[in-house]
């Protein structure tokens, strides 16, 4: 046994000490010589220990900063242009071996395949790299991408986009190649590309896409011609019914009879231009938890004077983030709220109904809808009209959006929709007003 006097005691406690001083500055050291996964965030933050780590301190920072904003820059350039210099892609991609590659092909041949012009001139595009994380030879970016452009097929308005890109590279001699760039487009939802889809695998997905897609762009085509030679018959008033479905509220017995109110179409417009691509924070954010799209297409909605509905079996309505109803923020359950609360003088909220791309009108809202199911909500925010001279929403061929959608990732203004869907699955839905 140790007899512990004042000396012993004092040697203990400064060995004790040294130990603790020594684990504490080891962990920094350690994470800084690359004996742990080097991460390097944008925003100077402190580490447990009270110590800054700064991106620009990272050895490769330069050289993997200039290669994203280029590689950035080159994708930008070629949706703009509708086209891929094979020449420069080969600065990024392994060509033959690069499923990123294909799609970005495919997402051309799309856009080219559609009746519009969707090419842009960019007007201004900047790069936000958020975090860049190092481990054994490959480098995991997360960046913000935002570009401001002009569509061929838009007239005298600009469009905007912020897209969240997360985007894998390997280090290759004194450059990089792109191994994976995910920027959450419903496109490559749509056709199940992973982040471990082989080359032959996307390659064949495309294929079967393309000639589908073009099928359908004909038809389309033929439609909208059809409706077109009687233009009377696009003239859709705020307060006209058309296609009413469901109707499966039932009516408050002995209520007094609810008087209609005009949506505020202008109203919801501005809304939307002021919060699309800043979330308004009087609400909850539901980017991280599934998608903030009905949440703000619903705000659109209120703002434009659409009355909140907490009465009968479908309801519409937001307090706060633990006291809401379901159909405020969920594309689908917003679907059947729509469908089946039929506002009329006795029944409270909104009236709504579908239509077609013809009669819509601003304010109105668009959603995909997949196997019966609703899966996003988009805001109406202006069109397209290149083949008509009876008025811009008489005569139009598509329709310009605004959307929230996952993670920051999507937030868009005045984008045409065909550039993210066509076809079957776009269903449009026209806002008449609501009754309260």
């Amino acid at each position: 046994m140790i007899k512990l006097n004042f000396k012993n005691s004092k040697r203990i406690f400064v060995m004790i000490l040294g130990f603790i001083l020594t684990f504490m500055f080891y962990l920094p050291v350690a994470a800084a010589s690359g004996q742990t996964n080097n991460v390097i965030d944008t925003k100077e933050k402190s580490n447990s220990f009270g110590y800054l780590r700064d991106i620009h301190s990272f050895k490769n920072y330069n050289r993997l900063t200039d290669f994203l904003n280029s590689y950035m820059d080159f994708i930008c350039s070629s949706k703009g242009n509708l086209s891929i210099d094979d020449k420069e892609a080969e600065k990024y991609y392994e060509k033959d071996k690069s499923v990123e590659y294909i799609y970005l092909d495919y997402t051309i041949k799309r856009r080219l395949a559609q009746i519009d012009d969707l090419s842009y001139k960019i007007t201004n595009h900047s790069v936000d790299i958020k975090s860049v994380e190092e481990k054994n030879d490959l480098y995991y970016v997360s960046l913000e991408d935002y570009t401001k452009m002009k569509y061929g097929c838009v007239k005298n308005q600009e469009s905007e986009e912020l897209v969240y890109h997360y985007i894998i590279l390997k280090s290759q001699k004194e450059s990089f190649k792109i191994v994976v760039d995910n920027d959450y487009d419903e496109l490559r939802e749509e056709l199940g590309i992973t982040d471990n889809s082989t080359v032959e695998q996307v390659s064949k997905k495309v294929d079967d896409a393309l000639k589908k897609e073009k099928k359908e762009i004909t038809r389309e085509e033929q439609s909208i011609k059809r409706n077109y030679l009687n233009s009377d018959n696009n003239n859709i008033s705020d307060d006209e019914d058309i296609e009413i479905i469901g109707g499966g509220e039932v009516p408050c017995v002995g209520a007094a009879s609810f008087s209609y109110h005009k949506y505020n179409r202008n109203a919801a417009y501005q809304y939307a231009f002021k919060y699309y691509r800043n979330p308004n924070p009087a609400y909850v954010n539901f980017e991280q938890m599934g998608g903030n799209c009905t949440n703000f297409t619903s705000q659109c909605l209120k703002a434009g004077g659409i009355v909140q509905d907490n009465v009968g079996n479908y309801t519409w309505y937001y307090n706060n983030a633990n006291n809401r109803a379901g159909a405020w923020s969920s594309a689908e359950l917003f679907r059947q709220y729509f469908r089946n609360n039929v506002g009329s003088h006795d029944i409270k909220g909104l009236r709504a109904g579908g239509c077609r791309l013809s009669t819509t009108r601003l304010g109105d809202l668009v959603q995909r809808v997949k196997n019966g199911k609703a899966t996003h909500t988009m805001f109406i925010c202006g069109c397209v009209n290149n083949i008509g001279t009876n008025g811009d929403w008489i005569q139009k061929t598509d329709v310009l959006i605004a959307q929230n959608s996952t993670g920051v990732s999507g937030r868009l203004w005045n984008v045409p929709l065909k550039t993210k869907y066509s076809g079957k699955q776009v269903k449009y839905i026209h806002i008449v007003g609501s009754f309260y």
